[in-house]
């Protein structure tokens, strides 16, 4: 009763004041770009992830793009044709994910190109056993022999989120 009674309080004005916070941020929405971006970028990073990784997040598109861009691929590839993948900012993660399904017949047959892939500054950093640089390097490495012109990332040293992908981003 009594912790009961010491937390009554301060939920209280909390909850009294959740809803002007949340007119604030709405408000800051529609007048700060920055936010936006911000808010976007904390958004496709949510979503990419199933509902059973955090079950109060919207629906997953991780959980159809990545099979649906496997087996685009696969099917792309089975009559001996090649695919040149080319992907930005969190299409890269999604390509990432396709790839690592892949078979081996049909991952000799893929070029990738990223852009502004946020895999190593945000995936490798934050989601580490899932994303790793060993995972990265092995997926460049297995696209064919010459892994160098297999895999190219494109970057500017000023992006926000995106960046170089085979580096510590440490």
């Amino acid at each position: 009763q009594d912790i009961f009674d010491a937390v009554a309080g301060p939920a209280a004005w909390v909850l009294s004041l959740l809803p002007i916070g949340l007119m604030a941020a709405m408000n800051s929405l529609y007048r700060s770009r920055n936010f936006r971006r911000s808010l976007g970028i904390i958004w496709d990073v949510a979503t990419f992830w199933p509902r059973w990784f955090h079950p109060w997040a919207p629906p997953s598109y991780g959980e159809r793009a990545v099979p649906h861009l496997r087996r685009r691929i696969e099917v792309l590839t089975e009559g001996g044709g090649a695919v040149i993948v080319s992907a930005h900012s969190q299409g890269t993660v999604v390509a990432a994910a396709a790839l690592a399904q892949l078979p081996e017949s049909a991952r000799e047959r893929v070029v990738v190109i990223t852009h502004g892939s946020p895999l190593a500054r945000l995936y490798v950093r934050y989601f580490g056993e899932l994303f790793s640089l060993e995972l990265l390097r092995g997926l460049a490495e297995r696209l064919g022999s010459d892994s160098s012109m297999k895999w190219r990332n494109l970057y500017r040293f000023t992006e926000y989120i995106g960046g170089p992908v085979f580096t510590d981003p440490r």
